[in-house]
């Protein structure tokens, strides 16, 4: 425990409070640790550190704040959902041993999945420098009628035996995890 702090859970905001948020080094770790580890489980937690006095450090407020407004963007895609058949695609691999977790160098390849109702949505570990997002996960029966970026507008695709190929905007709406909603047939 850090000295200072106590250890409780802010269950209505879903943020477990204790951790020293300083070793979580940046907000965009804590975006991508959000959406490949807990989000297919839910509820989401955060930790935050607490005085004994009730206050919360600068740093953690940032986080808090980086949080909400990617929160702003991407929570249709989080709130109400359900895991998807799989819970993602790519090359990388999430390592934790024991209380050790490795950081992660995600790659474009790498997607994790929710759904709702007949809605898919893709959060993108790492947006592609080409901006073409490739996803293999689908399968030749399922077919895509339109995809959106959450925070954005809808965009071009294409769907062949499965694969689904997204051209995305130069500007993407967060500068942390962007989130697909794909709509099935």
């Amino acid at each position: 425990m850090v000295p200072g702090c106590e250890v409780r859970y802010l269950e209505p905001l879903g943020i477990a409070v204790g951790a020293d948020v300083r070793r979580l080094v940046r907000a965009e770790y804590v975006h991508r640790g959000l959406a490949a580890v807990q989000l297919p489980r839910a509820p989401l937690r955060t930790p935050v550190q607490v005085r004994l006095h009730g206050t919360i450090d600068e740093w953690a407020v940032y986080i808090l704040e980086e949080i909400a407004k990617w929160y702003a963007v991407a929570s249709e895609g989080i709130y109400g959902t359900r895991p998807w058949r799989i819970f993602g695609e790519g090359d990388s691999k999430v390592i934790i041993d024991g209380f050790k977790e490795v950081a992660v160098p995600w790659n474009s390849s790498d997607y994790r999945f929710t759904s709702k109702g007949k809605d898919v949505y893709a959060f993108m570990m790492r947006a592609p420098e080409s901006r073409v997002a490739v996803i293999k996960s689908f399968t030749p029966d399922e077919k895509v009628t339109a995809v959106k970026l959450l925070g954005g507008d809808t965009l071009p695709f294409s769907q062949s035996f499965g694969v689904l190929t997204v051209k995305l905007p130069e500007k993407l709406p967060t500068e942390y995890t962007n989130c697909l909603k794909i709509t099935l047939e």
